[in-house]
């Protein structure tokens, strides 16, 4: 049994048995790597264990959108307490996980803006701030190589930079418009 959000995902038979289509369906342990069919709601259900309030799972639609979900399911018992089946519950949580997303980078991006505004305070020498600056956005987006520099023409003119386990940048260089 299954409500019909969860039909919409699968029409025929549960993920973890549906060899065809079980690659629509990931979800991540702790550790990155994938969750095991033999852990998926329908399959720990059909072994006696319920799965509430549920796994997240990421579902590749057949146009090739992904939509986040969260899959519930729980056993279904016969009169003489043999397991006959699985009761499944599937809810679209595509928007909170977005906007889950959206609030951590908005709170990354504030953490951010608060130790760069920290950090240039005391600062009063341009090409210092410039350096800082650099510095820190290399670090916060994780890049090996970040550039102040000023356009003359059709060069650019590296006035600063911050370089991480790569040579420096040439002091000035061409660009293609």
């Amino acid at each position: 049994m299954s409500n019909p959000a969860f039909q919409d995902y699968v029409p025929s038979s549960i993920p973890s048995r549906d060899l065809d289509n079980s690659w629509r369906w990931r979800s991540w342990l702790p550790d990155g790597s994938l969750l095991p069919p033999t852990e998926w709601p329908g399959a720990r259900a059909l072994r006696g264990e319920p799965t509430v309030p549920g796994i997240e799972f990421l579902y590749s639609t057949p146009d090739g959108r992904e939509i986040w979900t969260r899959v519930s399911c729980v056993p279904l018992y016969g009169d003489d307490g043999a397991i006959i089946g699985a009761v499944t519950m599937a809810l679209n949580v595509d928007a909170e996980k977005h906007a889950l997303e959206a609030l951590r980078r908005s709170e990354d991006r504030q953490v951010f803006l608060l130790d760069l505004a920290d950090t240039l305070r005391p600062l009063s020498d341009p090409a210092e701030v410039q350096g800082e600056v650099c510095r820190l956005l290399g670090a916060h987006l994780n890049v090996n190589r970040v550039v102040y520099a000023e356009i003359e023409g059709d060069e650019a003119v590296i006035l600063r930079g911050y370089a991480d386990g790569v040579p420096p940048m040439p002091s000035r260089f061409r660009y293609a418009a």
